[in-house]
């Protein structure tokens, strides 16, 4: 089971968020809160494994929840998954390795996909979280890409990358099943920052 903790001062939101993930049969609700104080405090005395995390609240926002957590809890922080009505966060969430960033109002079968991702991060930690955060930190590399995509957040794993192809003012990334169109100015990535062996070509019109 991941014990889960939801942290949103939008009561309504709240039992959205507790109705969509009330039959998921992973996920165990530990506890919900409606202000970063609370949500600090939940936090430090359930310790769940994943946090939704609204980042307007009126005490403070969820980033300072996440510095907060970061100096008081013992062990590892739980997986983030920001839920907000604003996309203008989306990099700095990304900076921070947030797990994924959902934008309200949101589908339920976005809501699975961010489930799904933390399913899977959490199943390919196989090594201590120490080594790891420090190998994250000292890497000159970037591993995800973050970008707008049909009014999506996304936070796209750079192996799962095949090609990527400049149209115009925009750029297109295509993985093995779909493709995104974002906007050059907009992409928080530099191509020297990709540690895979792309190749730059041109191809006549």
């Amino acid at each position: 089971m991941i014990r889960t903790a939801l942290a949103d001062d939008e009561v309504l939101a709240r039992q959205k968020l507790r109705l969509l993930l009330r039959d998921v049969e992973d996920i165990d609700i530990v506890g919900e809160c409606a202000t970063a104080a609370e949500a600090i405090q939940l936090v430090t005395l359930s310790k769940p494994e994943l946090l939704f995390l609204d980042i307007r609240m009126p005490d403070m926002d969820g980033f300072d929840v996440v510095d907060a957590l970061s100096m008081n809890v013992n062990g590892s922080l739980p997986h983030i998954v920001f839920i907000t009505a604003y996309d203008k966060y989306a990099v700095r969430a990304f900076e921070i390795h947030a797990i994924d960033y959902l934008l309200k109002p949101f589908t339920p079968e976005r809501l699975m996909s961010a489930v799904q991702r933390v399913r899977d991060r959490m199943a390919s930690r196989k090594v201590d979280t120490i080594e790891s955060n420090s190998e994250q930190k000292t890497s000159p590399y970037t591993t995800r890409m973050v970008f707008k995509s049909r009014g999506r957040i996304l936070f796209l794993p750079v192996e799962d990358i095949r090609w990527i192809e400049a149209e115009e003012n925009y750029v297109r990334v295509c993985t093995g099943g779909e493709s995104h169109l974002c906007e050059k100015q907009s992409a928080t990535w530099r191509l020297g920052s990709i540690q895979r062996p792309f190749c730059e070509c041109t191809v006549p019109s």
